[in-house]
């Protein structure tokens, strides 16, 4: 049945119009996009450097707790 379902045009057109104003507005108008892309790019690498996999790992798995925690039970 859902197959046979028509969308109007208005619909078709408003999502297309929707979607081309928020990939032409950037929330980072200053940089360009190969500019942004090289930034992204080189934040990204520079925290995957400094994430322990071993350490999340057990973050994740509840086997311990954040420092923050940590110190916050030992105040109480």
């Amino acid at each position: 049945m859902a197959k046979h379902v028509k969308f109007s045009s208005k619909f078709d057109k408003n999502k297309k119009n929707k979607r081309v104003a928020i990939v032409s507005s950037s929330i980072f108008s200053g940089l360009s996009d190969s500019q942004m892309s090289t930034k992204k790019r080189l934040e990204l690498e520079s925290k995957r450097r400094r994430i322990n996999a071993r350490e999340a790992s057990s973050l994740l798995t509840g086997k311990i707790n954040p420092s923050s925690w940590s110190l916050a039970a030992r105040t109480r």
